[in-house]
């Protein structure tokens, strides 16, 4: 399996720095789009709204060991633009 593995990887490379040259990019642009960007591309939010910034207050106060405000209380304490 390892060698089925490297061998996918040194193809992959190998297309990396040819689309490179290709489209005169440097590698890293290509190797972030292969293996990061697809989430990115996927998940992509060009305009903030009210959920996502709801979602993204929870999502902070959980990191921050915080305890979790109400969606009523919410809109008082900050201010959405939609």
């Amino acid at each position: 399996m390892d060698e089925i593995v490297s061998e996918w990887f040194t193809a992959t490379d190998q297309k990396i720095d040819e689309l490179a040259k290709q489209f005169n990019k440097k590698p890293r642009y290509f190797r972030d789009l292969f293996f990061n960007g697809g989430a990115r591309m996927a998940h992509h939010h060009d305009k903030v709204n009210a959920h996502r910034a709801f979602l993204h207050l929870k999502s902070q106060e959980l990191r921050d060991g915080m305890s979790l405000t109400s969606s009523s209380s919410m809109g008082s304490q900050h201010t959405f633009y939609c």
